[in-house]
């Protein structure tokens, strides 16, 4: 449920990021061989095609939003400006219409789709997650 009055939660990292192995595990820093992962998903010729075929859409969005670097890769941007501004009843960009978002969304699953069709790659992701959650089941 949403908190009245438009109070936005935001959580406060307590541990330095060089260490956070959990929320920040897909990071390039914390982990380049997924950052290398990535680069190689964006060579599939799928994703190429997606990203090339959708060009209008990101030069749309660009326009709309002011991001500069909309694409196949990284359109989850246009969504969590967009799920923020909704959560707090906000409407900052009304020219950004819901069937743009919802393409943008869809495009960014098939990337992630694409990314994650590598076992490596899902190992990478879940890793410290499952690791952390393991290590709790006898402490509850």
């Amino acid at each position: 449920t949403a908190v009245p009055g438009h109070i936005q939660p935001i959580p406060i990292h307590v541990i330095p990021k060089n260490k956070d192995h959990l929320l920040r595990g897909n990071e390039e820093d914390v982990c380049p061989r997924n950052t290398e992962l990535y680069a190689a998903t964006e060579k599939v010729s799928r994703f190429r095609s997606l990203d090339k075929s959708n060009n209008w859409l990101w030069k749309k969005l660009r326009k709309i939003t002011g991001l500069r670097n909309i694409n196949l890769y990284n359109s989850w941007e246009v969504e969590d400006i967009t799920t923020s501004e909704n959560f707090d009843g906000f409407k900052h960009m009304p020219r950004l219409k819901d069937d743009l978002i919802t393409k943008a969304d869809k495009l960014y699953g098939h990337s992630l789709a694409l990314h994650f069709s590598s076992l490596e790659a899902q190992k990478l992701a879940a890793s410290e997650f499952f690791k952390d959650v393991i290590a709790k089941f006898d402490s509850h």
